[in-house]
């Protein structure tokens, strides 16, 4: 249940033009549809700090870096293996600082893995 529940507010963060297309009455096949996947989407790996907290200042100095190469979009908390030792509200945190640091249409993909530790 802790899974479902990060899950679901990471969700709502993530694809603004698929929710934006839901709202404007398209039905969520439609507005998927309408979603370009296409191009290269890498897992980033969520620093953290010699003391075990989410490095966010790394966080955006790395996603500066990734701003510079023309990925279509990012994958965050995807294959790297950091989402079970991340708490409920990091998870979403780590989310919404991808999604205010990157550049405006690149699309943000967030894993919803459920390891457990």
């Amino acid at each position: 249940m802790h899974c479902v529940r990060a899950w679901t507010r990471v969700a709502r963060l993530c694809s603004v033009e698929y929710h934006g297309a839901w709202k404007r009455g398209l039905s969520q096949t439609a507005a998927a549809s309408r979603l370009d996947l296409s191009g290269i989407y890498p897992p980033i790996a969520t620093p953290f700090t010699a003391k075990e907290d989410v490095d966010y200042e790394k966080l955006e100095e790395n996603l500066q870096k990734y701003a510079e190469i023309p990925f279509k979009g990012l994958v965050v908390q995807g294959s790297n293996g950091e989402y079970p030792y991340l708490t409920e509200e990091e998870r979403v945190e780590v989310v919404k600082a991808v999604r205010r640091s990157s550049p405006r249409g690149k699309l943000l993909m967030a894993g919803s893995g459920c390891e457990c530790r």
